[in-house]
């Protein structure tokens, strides 16, 4: 995978319970160099709000990068599967911080509304992104399936931008195998895997998933989500 500056600061994602002030801020410090003001300052209340949600992203924007540079994407397009994925969950700034904790599985309309994120997220970010389009689009869509049935805009297939399945797949892979307030427990990565296999076609990208999968071969990919 090509050795982006971006790459070599966020090689090591931290587990966000073995995580300290201080690391938290170094990371904010990271990324803040690389991104507008604005877009550091929303990392900053995301992290300030929900600081599992920020470490979260970090691990997604590694899983998502390294996906990208398998689907041999040129370089712009890694850096931008990268920032998206740092971003992906950033409109969660402004759903109900209950919603995010709850300990139990979310109602219909509980569910809507935390997906409300998406839409939030795009909204948050475009004053200050307008030169990125697909980080954008991805932040939007990154919860659409391919088969349709996602949100916000029920996207099919194709219609759905690469960079936004690449971040389905990487931020589903995470949350499948880290701790969630509605699920104590968290996949193995050969779990998680059967998941994504079970599902390409209809909610994943099939080539994202298929190189994810070569590249769990490699012993690489289940280093950044451990």
């Amino acid at each position: 995978m090509p050795d982006t500056a971006t790459q070599k600061r966020w090689r090591k994602p931290h587990n966000a319970s073995a995580g300290s002030a201080k690391r938290a801020a170094r990371q904010l410090r990271d990324f803040a160099r690389v991104v507008p003001t604005g877009v550091a300052s929303l990392a900053t209340d995301l992290n300030a709000r929900d600081h599992d949600c920020w470490i979260h992203s970090q691990r997604v924007q590694l899983l998502a990068m390294g996906i990208a540079a398998r689907l041999n994407l040129p370089q712009d397009m890694i850096d931008d599967v990268g920032l998206a994925g740092a971003l992906h969950d950033i409109g969660k700034i402004g759903v109900p911080a209950q919603l995010l904790r709850q300990g139990k599985p979310l109602s219909n309309d509980q569910y809507l509304q935390v997906m409300q994120h998406t839409v939030i997220g795009e909204r948050l970010l475009s004053p200050m992104l307008g030169d990125r389009p697909s980080v954008l689009s991805a932040v939007r869509s990154h919860h659409e399936r391919v088969d349709g049935n996602g949100l916000p805009d029920g996207l099919k297939s194709g219609d759905i931008p690469i960079v936004a399945r690449i971040i389905a797949v990487a931020d589903s892979v995470d949350a499948m195998t880290h701790q969630r307030p509605y699920r104590k427990r968290a996949l193995t990565i050969e779990l998680a895997i059967r998941e994504l296999e079970k599902w390409a076609g209809s909610q994943f990208d099939e080539a994202c998933v298929r190189v994810f999968v070569e590249w769990s071969g490699e012993n690489l990919a289940e280093r950044l989500v451990s």
